[in-house]
């Protein structure tokens, strides 16, 4: 073939490629901006949903704190949330900006709906309580009738939740095949342009460089420097680590994004059981061994606190032996009745090894870190929890017993109130 020839095959082609290249590299960035995209508003939309739930159980605890204690607080809390903040609503407005799919938001809907009966119970609780009448009020927050009508607002919300992850699922898993199918796509041209280049330096090398070459040693070192250079050039890997970073950003977002909602869900859970219990032993058993899993616990214990006669009575535990239950504990009795005495949080970092009962003889490593959460409600400790782990465990697990704090100090309360009635 004429090197005029040639050339014209190659001015013509390399040009051609050259912008199929930047084409394919356009739509590999494209898709996966889109990706980032959804994952964002996947994102968004979990926290929202979340601020819906959220609002929910905000104004069932408030109503049910207000029929066991009667203090206005929760009154004034129930009506700032409905007649002021207005989260559930705005919850539902920010997912229908977000984009939220009409048949999903129609789930949303129908949890609306189904308030109506809610919001008409929890009127006829507050009434009871106003006049005075809290067991009426009790028997309304906590019958079956009012439990059926908080189920019939959660199966539609957790319904629709479970709608929009395997949407967002479906929508990040076909953007990812596309970005996948315009990288490879990328790849493939990528490699063409390059075997172009170098049949282009092997055509002029052998055609009109060889000869050159053999005049002249200078120019044989210059086209071998200038080969050298674009050989690295085509082999840098930045596009592939940008992409490796952004996979790597995508994957841990969504890792944690699912244990935090796996981890509400269990705190969700474990409210939602609190909330059937009938004795204290029971309320110690359900949450002891619910919350285990959740903190990774290796020893707890709980207590009912008597403030007047300064006495704290163990009322269960984890890895706590049968015969310890009931016994009964004054506030001058070690770091539990200081806990009690202060109504201050206590963690301790680096405790003995011998301080948690009989753990060494199982074989497996001590906690290293006591928490002892004081369960105080309107200014009254009514329990406290005695909690050991492992320290690297505890910031989060501190934060957990924080939030369980006025649910647990709630039941105990209701639980006095109707051992006291019988």
């Amino acid at each position: 073939m004429k090197i005029k020839t040639a050339n014209k095959i190659i001015v013509t082609c390399f040009p051609i490629v050259i912008v199929m290249t930047l084409i394919s590299a356009i739509f590999t960035v494209h898709y996966l901006n889109i990706q980032m995209d959804i994952i964002d508003v996947q994102r968004n939309s979990l926290r929202q949903t979340e601020r819906l739930v959220h609002c929910s159980e905000r104004l069932t605890n408030a109503v049910r704190a207000f029929s066991a204690t009667g203090e206005s607080r929760y009154d004034d809390e129930y009506n700032n949330e409905v007649n002021v903040e207005h989260n559930c609503a705005k919850a539902v407005d920010a997912l229908r900006m977000l984009g939220t799919p009409k048949n999903e938001l129609s789930l949303i809907e129908e949890a609306k709906r189904n308030s109506d009966e809610l919001i008409l119970l929890e009127n006829k609780a507050f009434a009871a309580g106003y006049i005075g009448d809290f067991e009426l009020a009790r028997h309304m927050v906590y019958g079956r009738e009012y439990q059926n009508s908080v189920n019939s607002i959660m199966h539609p919300i957790q319904q629709f939740q479970q709608q929009m992850e395997q949407r967002f699922f479906d929508e990040i898993r076909e953007a990812s095949e596309r970005k996948n199918t315009a990288f490879i796509t990328f790849g493939i041209i990528s490699s063409f342009l390059f075997a172009t280049i170098l049949m282009q330096f092997f055509f002029y090398g052998r055609k009109i460089i060889s000869p050159i070459i053999r005049l002249n040693d200078v120019v044989e070192g210059l086209g071998v420097e200038k080969n050298s250079a674009l050989l690295d050039d085509f082999n840098d890997d930045s596009e592939i680590a940008a992409l490796a970073k952004s996979i790597k950003t995508y994957h841990e977002t969504t890792v944690k994004s699912i244990q935090h909602q796996q981890e509400r869900q269990q705190i969700s859970e474990i409210i939602t059981e609190l909330h059937k219990v009938s004795d204290f032993r029971e309320l110690a058993r359900v949450f002891m061994s619910r919350i285990s899993k959740i903190l990774g616990m290796r020893y707890g214990t709980f207590y009912v606190v008597d403030e007047e006669k300064q006495i704290l009575k163990l009322i269960g535990g984890y890895c706590v032996s049968v015969e310890q239950i009931g016994k009964e504990f004054s506030f001058n009795d070690g770091l539990t009745g200081q806990c009690a005495t202060e109504k201050k949080f206590i963690r301790l970092d680096n405790i003995p090894t011998d301080y948690v009962p009989n753990f060494s003889l199982t074989g497996a490593a001590s906690p290293d870190c006591l928490m002892i959460q004081p369960l105080i409600l309107n200014d009254k400790i009514v329990g406290l929890l005695e909690i050991a782990t492992y320290s690297e465990q505890n910031d989060r697990n501190q934060e957990i017993l924080v939030e369980l704090e006025i649910v647990l100090a709630t039941s105990i309360e209701v639980l006095m109130q109707t051992r006291q009635h019988k």
